[in-house]
């Protein structure tokens, strides 16, 4: 014979509890779902403007554009040791005797080293900046120098040449270390000539035997060469 009523009704209320718990899981469970849902690529496809490859294409661009911008020495392959001008300790650099061999008319360069050409390789890079710490681009770099042997090319443009520097104010020059002649210790000569204001004609010496400490270059020693970095500090504009 069937259940007692009682019993059919216990059973009942049972069933039905577990049935409603079935239910709130489910219930629980349906906003992970559909959030899963909306996350899906899919979905988010949808979203996405018509031409959704390209803004990420443009963003990657702008990022590489400001790296190199703000890190020159990627570009020129100078030593990630480069050191950036220190603003709260920038004094102006001095000038200093432009000397009897300065020629017109130099051809734009990068590079003063020629075939055939003896010597240790130098790499000079650094910066031109005022004097407030604004870099200035555009400034016309004039180097002159003598060569291993402590000669000025005179006829020519040998170990002559100008640059300008870049939108950070960045410059690099490849050139020889020049020799002592005459007495004179080793030195560059350099004419620092910004588009606008006033220019700056002065030399550079080397470690051990420059006789101005505002105008010696720092100075390290690699296996592709000697690396020189000179900041040159312009009044303000």
């Amino acid at each position: 014979m069937s259940l007692p009523f009682p019993h059919l009704i216990a059973g009942l209320t049972g069933l039905a509890f577990l049935l409603s718990a079935c239910g709130g899981a489910t219930a629980t469970a349906t906003p992970a779902a559909s959030a899963a849902t909306t996350s899906s690529p899919s979905e988010q496809s949808t979203e996405l403007p018509s031409s959704p490859a390209k803004q990420p294409t443009e963003t990657a661009a702008q990022t590489i554009e400001a790296i190199v911008q703000l890190t020159p020495s990627a570009v020129s392959e100078d030593p990630p040791s480069l050191p950036t001008p220190d603003c709260a300790s920038l004094s102006l650099t001095p000038p200093d005797a432009e000397g009897p061999y300065f020629l017109d008319n130099t051809p734009q360069r990068a590079s003063l080293i020629e075939p055939g050409m003896s010597g240790e390789r130098l790499t000079l890079s650094g910066y031109v900046l005022t004097v407030d710490c604004r870099p200035l681009s555009g400034v016309r770099l004039e180097f002159w120098q003598a060569d291993a042997n402590g000669q000025y090319d005179l006829q020519g443009y040998r170990l002559r040449g100008h640059l300008f520097t870049d939108a950070n104010g960045f410059y690099r020059l490849e050139t020889i270390l020049p020799a002592i002649y005459g007495g004179r210790p080793r030195h560059i000569h350099v004419k620092v000539l910004p588009p606008t204001g006033g220019g700056l004609t002065t030399q550079l010496y080397f470690p051990g035997d420059s006789p101005l400490p505002a105008l010696t270059v720092v100075l390290t020693q690699r296996a592709t060469g000697a690396q020189a970095v000179f900041h040159f500090v312009l009044p303000a504009q």
